[in-house]
């Protein structure tokens, strides 16, 4: 159906009407090869899916799709690119030239087949189906999905060879190549990131959790006691017991050692280190070395753990290689002389490719959708949240307010709420973090003032 804004809008308002018997389970904006039906060409757009999970059978999905190609928007219901039945089609053969580089061919070459088990609609010459209706009341609800899908085509569209990557993007370009160390401030989604790509790729992950405190043991393993029950041959002690505690110390993997390990055994493994510049240098060191790949191209980490004499007596040092392909390192940190961080070695530097990490609307609005959608809420107050931090940001650039508002509050004010009507009030309760006090401790009553009258214009 091939339509312009205006008339999508039009039939929006019109049409859309929410399928009682589904719930939205997950949506996603994405670069797409939209295959046309009436040219039988495929060329690039901009879509954004929506999929449906039936109430009372979550494994029967409907996927539905509006895509807009630089001229006219298009929705339908059920895909073949998405279903995995195009293998042999144009859609598949002109991915590269749909792409800008390896790391959207790779994005596009995933998204093949990724709704296989889809329940799909069948419908021709202009015909519509409740499923798609549904996508249009979710339109008719947040407009602004449109003008994400311009902003997304004309984005793409406008970055050449050279251009600017969004945070996604280069991750996906850097992923088991190069060790990413993602730079910003807090609460701007780098975590978040991090955890989304690992989880949506299904690699395997470890999980490092940096503080100032922290020393190298914590990252790489130590030695713990243990307590072995051995049973006697004898008619038991004393006290009538048959067994005999033994207490040893055994070998407990870090995180690090962890990570080494499930990669050595073929897995793919991302170490996802949160406040890398937290833990203190001299802590840091041994990820120089276990980072440093050999002329085989593997990682080598030794452990300290004793597994063995060698005939001189002296102890083996455990040493675990894997290969440079599967094992993956993603950093975070806050930066900025507010931050209890240090600077970065230049020697660990040369690991990674820093990465700065800003807030991205198109990005934290599929972050907020995901967790409205995981709270069964209307994915339509996406839009008032994200007017909300524009409009805090605003009040900070011109001095009215100065502390930020970040992707993890706004997740927070979904996540706490007990309904999706108490979300402008789980706002009001976060005042604390967003007001200056005065010299009694007392926060300033014209920013408070400020921030209310902000919230219930938005929220009303």
């Amino acid at each position: 159906m091939k339509l312009t804004k205006k008339d999508l809008l039009k039939k929006a308002a019109s049409d859309g009407k929410v399928h009682s018997d589904y719930t939205v389970a997950e949506t996603l904006y994405t670069l797409f090869p939209f295959n046309d039906q009436e040219t039988k060409s495929v060329r690039r757009s901009f879509a954004f899916i929506q999929i449906l999970e039936k109430v009372t059978d979550p494994n029967h999905k409907h996927i539905t799709l509006a895509a807009y190609d630089g001229k006219h928007f298009y929705t339908w219901c059920s895909d073949a690119f998405l279903n995995g039945k195009m293998k042999n089609a144009p859609a598949m053969r002109n991915i590269k030239t749909i792409a800008k580089d390896k790391a959207e061919t790779t994005h596009l070459t995933d998204l093949y087949g990724k709704y296989a088990g889809e329940s799909g609609c069948r419908f021709w010459a202009g015909k519509t189906c409740s499923h798609d209706n549904h996508l249009l009341a979710t339109i008719d609800t947040d407009p602004s999905i449109l003008d994400s899908l311009i902003d997304g085509y004309e984005g793409h569209d406008k970055r050449g060879s050279k251009g600017k990557r969004s945070t996604q993007q280069l991750l996906a370009k850097y992923s088991f190549k190069k060790h990413v160390l993602l730079q910003g401030d807090k609460g701007s989604g780098k975590t978040y990131l991090a955890h989304q790509l690992v989880d949506d790729n299904k690699w395997e992950k470890e999980f490092i959790g940096g503080h100032e405190s922290m020393e190298s043991m914590d990252i790489l393993g130590h030695l713990v006691q243990s307590v072995d029950e051995h049973e006697n041959k004898g008619q038991g002690d004393l006290f009538g017991s048959s067994t005999t505690s033994v207490i040893s110390m055994r070998w407990k993997d870090g995180p690090l050692a962890s990570a080494f390990r499930r990669a050595r055994s073929g897995k793919k493994v991302a170490l996802i280190f949160d406040e890398l510049l937290r833990v203190p240098q001299r802590e840091l060191n041994i990820l120089v070395s276990a980072l440093t790949p050999n002329a085989k191209r593997e990682y080598v980490l030794r452990t300290q753990n004793g597994v063995g004499l060698s005939d001189e007596g002296t102890v083996i040092e455990e040493t675990i290689v894997c290969p440079m392909e599967n094992l993956w390192v993603i950093g975070t940190t806050n930066i900025g002389a507010q931050y209890a961080v240090d600077e970065i070695d230049e020697a660990l530097a040369d690991r990674f490719r820093i990465i700065r990490k800003d807030s991205e609307i198109d990005e934290m609005k599929s972050i907020l959708n995901k967790e409205l959608i995981a709270r069964k809420f209307d994915i339509a107050v996406t839009k008032r949240l994200l007017h909300f931090f524009e409009s805090h940001e605003k009040m900070r650039v011109d001095g009215k307010l100065h502390k930020l508002c970040n992707m993890r509050q706004l997740v927070e004010a979904i996540q706490l709420a007990d309904d999706e009507g108490d979300i402008p009030e789980t706002l009001h309760e976060n005042m604390m973090a967003w007001v200056d006090t005065d010299m009694d401790g007392q926060p300033k009553q014209e920013q408070v003032e400020l921030l209310t009258k902000t919230i219930d214009k938005i929220f009303t």
